[in-house]
């Protein structure tokens, strides 16, 4: 009888220090860490959790206008601050890792949303480019510049 307790307690340990190591799969690759960091940050965007957005802004971040993760803290706040839902489609996302420092490249449609897949006719379509810089193991965006998908002049 005690041989089969410590058997099954063995078993037990052994399968509670294993058992989340197969759960978790392997380590995403760098380009798939850096598609996530993109998708959560859309993601928190969308349910206007501003906090959790910053969180992938690097404290070295400054765009092509000068803005600063100070400044884009504030314009984000103001943005977030308002009625509504805002929806977030991201494109198909080009993504080149050059030891720790990335470029990512997609479309993106933004506007208010009532938590449906389309978007209003308002909306917004810009393609977007990213840098990011490893930081202590996390993907951190330094810098992005924004154009639109579609020329207006047409």
């Amino acid at each position: 009888m005690k041989v089969r307790v410590v058997l099954a307690l063995g078993v037990a340990m052994v399968l509670a220090m294993v058992l989340p190591l197969a759960l978790c799969g392997p380590d995403p690759t760098p380009e798939e860490a850096v598609r996530a960091v993109i998708r959560s940050t859309a993601e928190a965007c969308e349910e206007r959790r501003l906090n959790d957005a910053m969180d992938a802004i690097s404290d070295t971040y400054r765009d092509e206008d000068g803005l600063t993760r100070k400044q884009l803290y504030g314009l984000l706040f103001r943005e977030f601050a308002r009625d509504g839902r805002l929806g977030v489609i991201l494109g198909p996302m080009l993504v080149e890792i050059d030891g720790a420092t990335a470029r990512a490249s997609f479309p993106a449609a933004f506007g208010e949303s009532s938590g449906l897949i389309s978007l209003p006719e308002e909306a917004d379509a810009l393609h977007f480019e990213l840098d990011l810089v490893l930081e202590d193991g996390d993907w951190k965006i330094t810098w992005h510049r924004r154009s639109p998908v579609f020329d207006a002049g047409l």
